[in-house]
């Protein structure tokens, strides 16, 4: 039995494809540039980590499927529009329902800017209010105010519609209404300053701090981002009476990693090491040169896309993280473009789960030969890991991971797979075998 909690339609799949696929092959050519890392995996300790499954927009009231939707087991919807049949379905997936206000007030399309009529956005937010009620989302109040498109005013006429939108909102829905911002396309100390030194001398409090990740070569510096916003935040006492409660990437992942399993995965494990409570994969346009590029978002940020719903490989990657549950292990690399999460079996997983990625950092060769070793686990405890790959195939369907030929063992616990492709995850699920 495999250890990946599929249910029994992914059973059925991803044993044709094991019979009718020739097994991904063993090891580079003589000669071949290949990237080697040790990834070590510690049992010692199992810690609690919030699932940073979430998506931008990604459903409509019925539509996709539930079947396409639910094992994602999506903790955040992050939404630019409210009906109440559109809640009830985040909601009876345990998921949080965060709308981002502005959305609605179309930057400044027929309703113009905010500070063109501060009287009439108001209105809007008062009327968005009631619809919504005592309902608990989540009020992400502006877009990305720092680029050009959303925005179309100053800084200062920016935190002035921030704060009236807050006020109304409070006034509205009282003071347990949770706020977040402010959503800023991509970090920045200075602009995040202003937000934080602006809240406190209005007295506004804020729920959530979020901004934007979407710049892979940004990937390894995201942890001092996160890190500086907590010390700024949480440590320094500075901004302790705007009551921050936790740090959001509110989108991740540029239109070049949207469809990339490796850099999809480099980014959740970032974010996790990182601390980061919630966050929402981004959508962005696609489409063949020459044809209508259009965005994503529906249906869940491009990871399903084809008039059949297809899945792709990155709906397997958020498949595979799913499993993961919110337990995980202590794991290290050697190199940083080889990421990796893991996780110990558990109620919803007879076997423990690895998942291994190798994302492009610059000069990055197209394979990876990666060491598994397995500490600090019970003497009575033996393993038979058993490998899949999650390969990039852009938005071509995959219709289930791929097998892999078995890791090879070394001895002490210690196993090697041979050929991790670039942008590729593999899939370790460490079989409980008796111990001989």
């Amino acid at each position: 039995m495999l250890g990946w909690v599929l249910n029994m339609r992914e059973y059925a799949i991803a044993s044709i494809l094991a019979i009718s696929l020739i097994v991904l092959t063993v090891s580079p050519a003589v000669g071949e540039e290949y990237l080697e890392a040790v990834v070590d995996v510690d049992f010692s300790q199992s810690l609690q980590r919030p699932s940073l499954g979430g998506f931008l927009h990604g459903i409509k009231e019925h539509e996709p499927p539930d079947d396409l939707v639910r094992p994602l087991k999506p903790k955040l919807f992050r939404m630019g529009r409210f009906s109440p049949a559109l809640y009830d379905r985040v909601a009876s997936m345990n998921a949080r329902f965060q709308l981002v206000v502005s959305d609605g007030f179309e930057y400044g399309g027929k309703n113009g800017w905010p500070f063109d009529n501060y009287g009439r956005w108001e209105e809007y937010v008062r009327n968005l209010a009631r619809k919504v009620g005592r309902r608990p989302i989540l009020w992400d109040i502006w877009n990305e105010p720092d680029l050009s498109h959303f925005w179309g005013g100053s800084v200062a006429q920016y935190l002035e519609t921030f704060r009236r939108a807050y006020n109304v909102l409070h006034s509205e829905l009282g003071d347990k209404v949770k706020i977040v911002g402010p959503s800023l396309a991509s970090f920045s100390r200075v602009r995040l300053k202003q937000f934080l030194d602006y809240s406190l001398d209005h007295g506004l409090k804020i729920d959530i701090l979020s901004w934007h990740e979407l710049t892979r070569w940004l990937i390894p510096k995201l942890p001092f981002n996160v890190d500086y916003a907590r010390q700024a935040v949480f440590k320094s006492g500075a901004y302790e009476k705007i009551s921050v409660q936790e740090l959001q990437i509110g989108e991740y992942a540029d239109d070049n990693d949207q469809f990339s399993p490796g850099e999809l995965l480099a980014y959740l494990a970032a974010m996790e090491q990182a601390g980061i409570a919630s966050a929402a994969k981004a959508c962005w346009r696609e489409g063949r040169e020459g044809s209508e590029r259009l965005f994503n978002c529906f249906p869940l940020d491009g990871i399903v896309g084809g008039d059949g719903l297809d899945r792709r490989a990155a709906w397997w990657l958020y498949r595979a993280y799913a499993a993961l549950e919110e337990n995980r292990l202590t794991v290290s690399s050697d190199d940083p473009r080889i990421v990796a999460l893991a996780a110990p079996a558990g109620p919803g997983a007879r076997a423990a789960q690895i998942l291994i990625g190798f994302f492009e950092d610059r000069r990055t060769p197209d394979w990876a030969r990666v060491t598994i070793r397995l500490r600090n686990h019970s003497a009575n405890q033996c393993f038979k890991p058993v490998a899949r790959l999650i390969p990039d195939r852009g938005p071509e369907p995959l219709q289930a991971p791929l097998p892999m030929s078995a890791p090879e063992s070394l001895g002490d616990d210690t196993y090697r797979l041979s050929r991790i492709p670039l942008h590729a995850v593999a899939w370790v699920s460490l079989e409980p075998t008796p111990c001989r």
